[in-house]
């Protein structure tokens, strides 16, 4: 969803693929991709849910009219 590189948000994305990497030892490759760069920054959650990806970050007030249920996650940046 968020430009490759912008602070806190595309970098928290990052930091998370770095940890999953290394604690599988290998196993997992989560490749980072920014908004755009695959599907349009606010098309993030239609391509997880068609399965042209196999997973999104984004802010979950963008999903409202996709799923209610989505309003009750929070997103809070890795350190």
């Amino acid at each position: 969803m968020w430009p490759p590189h912008v602070p806190i948000f595309s970098e928290s994305a990052d930091k998370l693929a770095e940890m999953i990497n290394t604690m599988s030892g290998g196993r997992l490759n989560i490749r980072t991709f920014g908004g755009g760069e695959l599907v349009p920054p606010l098309q993030a959650f239609d391509a997880v849910s068609q399965g042209m990806v196999q997973m999104g970050h984004g802010a979950s007030y963008y999903w409202a009219g996709k799923s209610p249920a989505t309003q009750f996650l929070q997103q809070s940046p890795l350190v």
